[in-house]
């Protein structure tokens, strides 16, 4: 065997390893947690949990912040030339409206100062809310 082949072959391996070595070393420092960052509380800021159980709006899952976010969003978000509910009077739907459940649905409609708010508990994101007759 050729002596020039036997160390291109130990180089390559030689490459191999360092390379091996060298990634080995990059994940163990991407998964060593930082000691100065502490995990965040799920049930406090930026967490997944809802915390205070008065803020699962009608056992949603979702506090009522978030269903009349979900509501304004799905209706354009205050654009003036879709003629939706601002933020505002979804709120207040939410709030001072009288909930009734829609037949046949997972859904409840709220309806205040002629506003009408439908929450639809399957998909949240999906509620909807309008100016009833215009």
């Amino acid at each position: 065997m050729d002596p020039g082949f036997v160390i291109a072959i130990s180089a390559a391996g030689t490459t191999v390893a360092v390379a091996e070595a060298r990634a080995a070393l990059a994940m163990a420092i991407n998964n060593t947690p930082d000691p100065n960052i502490e995990p965040a509380d799920p049930d406090g800021p930026g967490g997944q949990g809802l915390g205070d159980p008065a803020d699962d709006f009608r056992g949603s899952g979702y506090s009522q912040d978030e269903i009349s976010q979900f509501v304004y969003q799905h209706t354009g978000e205050g654009n003036p030339a879709m003629g939706r509910p601002a933020l505002e009077e979804i709120d207040k739907a939410l709030t001072k409206g009288t909930p009734q459940r829609l037949p046949g649905q997972n859904a409840e409609k709220f309806e205040y100062g002629g506003v009408r708010v439908i929450v639809n508990y399957d998909m949240p994101w999906r509620s909807t809310a309008y100016y009833p007759g215009s």
